[in-house]
């Protein structure tokens, strides 16, 4: 009896400290991700890797905008858990293709007539043949004629289609834009309840609390090592300088990463970029518990809902 217990309690002992250091791994081992690529000519070419459990658990692809294929590779213990399924649907058609050409040989061993057939042709004229390989001829040139007609009736009936689908597209953007007016026409009518949301203490303090959260995780996720080498131009001379502004307050972050040099006369993109960085589980955690025990957020959250039933009435 003694014996059964002890072995329970190894056992619960056993999956409990199983959990102890899995919850540890996912808190306190940080995320790591990769990537450099290029951009050039309204082309993007770019490599990613993402790993965690140093590199246990990995998660790595490539993407080109000519191709438009994300070839993604996940790595579990350094086997490719992509490549077994790749190589799982190419057995199924090599033994798909096994059956078939089994089937054919029972078909033909079983069917005397065309083995007879087939003894015939060998027995056939050099004359004949001449007459069947004309016949032949004019047949592909009907087909190549036929074939020709369907491809221009094709071409045709593709532009149609592009034209309807532009003018569904088009369509569908007027009645999002419809649908936002009318929203906006609702909230102007009672933007009273808004303001008063606006300017309760509690909802302050809340978007204040968030706004902060928000800044700490955006530092925490951002790239520990960054470096850029850009060449950009555009056509309006204006939103090469709105660029070149925006670019200016990243070199407080990286100053020795970065290389940006504006053109003014010409239009041009190249860029060249490599992005590492890591992110803890633990912070996520800790900024998504500070937000939920918050007795500012839960009001808030509160006061929308009864402002959204305001508004939809």
């Amino acid at each position: 009896m003694l014996d059964i217990l002890l072995f329970v309690i190894n056992i619960i002992l056993i999956i409990l400290v199983f959990i102890i250091i899995s919850i540890f791994c996912i808190l306190f081992i940080p995320i790591k991700y990769k990537s450099n690529g290029n951009f050039k000519e309204q082309k993007l070419d770019m490599n990613y890797h993402i790993s965690w459990l140093f590199r246990i658990i990995s998660v790595s692809g490539k993407y080109n905008s000519n191709d438009k294929e994300n070839n993604i590779r996940i790595k579990i213990f350094g086997m490719d858990l992509s490549n077994f399924k790749k190589n799982k649907g190419k057995k199924r058609k090599v033994n798909k293709r096994k059956v078939k050409k089994r089937k054919k040989e029972k078909n033909d061993e079983s069917n005397p007539v065309r083995n007879i057939k087939r003894q015939e042709l060998g027995k056939t004229t050099i004359g004949e043949l001449s007459e069947e390989s004309g016949n032949i001829l004019s047949n592909k040139q009907n087909l190549d004629t036929k074939k020709e007609s369907s491809v221009s009736k094709k071409v045709s009936n593709e532009k149609i289609i592009e034209q309807s689908k532009n003018e569904c597209i088009m369509d569908k953007i007027i009645f999002t834009f419809k649908e936002i007016y009318d929203k906006l026409k609702i909230v102007w009518k009672k933007k009273s309840q808004i303001f008063d949301f606006l300017k309760k203490s509690e909802n302050k303090r809340a978007f204040l609390m968030l706004k902060d959260s928000l800044i700490k995780l955006l530092k925490h996720i951002r790239p520990r090592k960054l470096k850029v080498n850009a060449h950009v131009g555009f056509e309006d001379p204006a939103n090469t300088g709105l660029l070149t502004g925006a670019v200016a307050i990243l070199y407080s972050f990286y100053n020795k990463g970065l290389v940006f040099i504006p053109y003014f006369d010409e239009h041009m993109v190249d860029v060249e970029y490599k992005v590492k960085g890591r992110i803890y589980n633990i912070v996520i955690l800790k900024l998504c518990l500070k937000i939920y025990f918050n007795d500012d957020c839960r009001t808030m959250h509160e006061n929308f809902v009864k402002m959204q039933k305001i508004l939809t009435n």
